[in-house]
């Protein structure tokens, strides 16, 4: 078996172990685990778009303070994201099989390390909707940080690390009942 292959059947057997048929994706991981789920928004006021070098000071700020605290710093982690098919069979990136067939050309995988702003470059992409959806994955522990136009949704290793998010950041989180 190849080192490619041996790390796409990894991949795939830590996320089905987690995840179940989920698809690695941050609005579909939250319909399915609303028990582990946590949403934080990553501007005041919830807005959406950060307008200011201001905004985007705190909005990188507040991802790297959410990913750190659930993923952990410099743990090993793989980065999930809908791609073209073009990208996916880039160097260094592994087409996962964790989806269903409507998802089988556009995601790539690749395993690193979390570390404080080491991935500001590719979440502002997706803060300004330049670059799909992405998530980073702890399959260790079965936990996502998954970035959006708007903030982050956490998938949480369980309740209890659920509930500490929330009162962790209590000022970062919607006011409204559903966590939206």
């Amino acid at each position: 078996m190849s080192p490619t292959r041996a790390k796409v059947d990894a991949l795939h057997v830590a996320w089905r172990h987690h995840f179940g048929a989920v698809p690695p994706l941050g609005h579909q991981l939250r319909h399915a685990l609303p028990q582990r789920w946590l949403r934080v928004h990553h501007l005041p006021q919830a807005r959406r778009h950060p307008e200011t070098p201001g905004d985007w000071t705190e909005a990188l700020a507040r991802h790297n303070a959410v990913a750190a605290w659930l993923l952990g710093e410099a743990h090993a982690v793989w980065r999930i994201e809908v791609c073209t098919v073009q990208q996916a069979g880039e160097r260094g990136w592994v087409r996962p099989m964790l989806h269903t067939e409507e998802w089988a050309e556009a995601l790539r995988a690749r395993q690193t390390r979390w570390l404080p702003h080491a991935h500001d470059e590719a979440i502002a992409a997706v803060l300004a909707e330049r670059a799909g959806p992405m998530l980073w994955a702890d399959l260790a522990r079965g936990c996502v940080y998954a970035p959006y136009a708007g903030g982050a949704d956490l998938i949480c290793v369980d309740g209890a690390q659920r509930a500490h998010g929330l009162a962790r950041f209590a000022d970062w989180l919607s006011p409204h009942p559903s966590g939206l």
